[in-house]
């Protein structure tokens, strides 16, 4: 309990250093900064998602030029892509807690619709993209997703009704 009010409590102060830096960050020295390499790369796929080009794209592209991913293992795809585009750290500011593991059985985490406090800090790291293009970003992510939501609103008499046998999870249609 202690540590985890200590934690919070750095939250709330923003001097928190996670464990954990997204792409195009690293710690030195317990400070956090920025990967010079790998911020070009996260300000080409900002650049390319606002020229139009999809996240499918970038990722493909981002393969083709053997760029490698934070851990030099994984191949890019859409959703890391997605992933970076969605990250508001890369604007030097910082949401904490977006997600949080419950005191009760069982302890898996979930994410955070207001269960438990949420963070927000200004200015807690050197900025990669600008405020301005990550808003575009956003806006320009929301108006694709709600024209590939229409697509899935027809109903269908099997929907949520085949499920797998081993795993448990929903059929879907393609």
């Amino acid at each position: 309990g202690n540590v985890k009010w200590g934690v919070q409590k750095r939250m709330k102060d923003g001097t928190y250093i996670p464990a954990y830096l997204p792409y195009g960050y690293e710690s030195i020295n317990r400070r956090i900064q920025i990967n010079e390499g790998q911020a070009d790369v996260v300000q080409k796929i900002f650049s390319d998602f606002l020229v139009g080009r999809s996240t499918e794209q970038i990722a493909a592209n981002l393969r083709v030029n053997n760029i490698p991913c934070k851990n030099g293992r994984a191949q890019w795809d859409s959703s890391s892509v997605r992933y970076i585009l969605r990250n508001e750290k890369y604007t030097g500011n910082s949401k904490w807690q977006k997600f949080y593991t419950p005191n009760e059985f069982p302890f898996r985490c979930k994410s955070n619709h207001g269960e438990a406090s949420s963070y927000w800090a200004e200015n807690t790291h050197p900025v990669i993209v600008s405020e301005n293009e990550y808003r575009l970003a956003q806006e320009l992510m929301e108006r694709k997703s709600q024209k590939i939501a229409k697509r899935h609103d027809k109903p269908y008499p099997l929907r949520q009704k085949i499920y797998c046998g081993s795993c448990n999870s929903v059929f879907r249609r393609k």
